[in-house]
């Protein structure tokens, strides 16, 4: 999808694309791990149910990327995210997570992350979105407020106790 006036396009990707190693770069940037590990979870996600990706490509470098998949009981985002809502998570069943949403450093604050989370929205009409970012990541939690997400909480996941917050997109809550 090329966007008007944007120095960018959206397209699809999966784990065998050619735009893979964009995707790891910018997922190994923002992560602890390598890129070996990066590509066995994005391997490993397309594998779920309902999974989809996409990249922002500028030119043929990849700017930014997002993917994720449908959740419920039993799915590690579930139980470790998700779960830890407890009573605030009832309606999140069958929701869909979007795993990762990552912007290269030389791209940031240029709109590419604002459309892939509304690529993301437009793909999956009439479903609940799930997201989660760390507590910290201010810059994130302003771009899910400002683009229409509730905060529903807080949830302490991983060794260390790292917060993370968790924002939903209700079903009914139009693009």
């Amino acid at each position: 999808m090329k966007l008007r006036n944007a120095p960018f396009r959206i397209v699809p990707f999966g784990p065998f694309s050619q735009e893979m190693e964009g995707v790891l770069e910018i997922y190994t940037a923002s992560t602890r791990c390598t890129a070996s590990e990066a590509r066995g979870y994005i391997r490993s996600t397309a594998q779920e149910r309902e999974f989809r990706g996409w990249v922002a490509l500028a030119g043929q470098k990849v700017a930014g990327m997002a993917f994720g998949a449908s959740i419920g009981k039993g799915h590690w985002w579930w139980d470790d995210m998700v779960g830890g809502l407890k009573a605030a998570a009832a309606d999140l069943e069958g929701a869909w997570a979007l795993n990762e949403l990552g912007v290269a450093e030389t791209w940031r604050r240029r709109g590419v992350a604002t459309t892939l989370l509304r690529v993301v929205e437009g793909s999956l009409p009439g479903r609940t979105l799930v997201l989660s970012t760390a507590e910290v990541n201010v810059a994130a939690r302003t771009l899910y407020q400002s683009c229409g997400w509730e905060e529903r909480g807080i949830v302490p996941i991983g060794v260390g106790g790292r917060r993370c917050v968790i924002f939903v997109r209700p079903a009914d809550n139009p693009v």
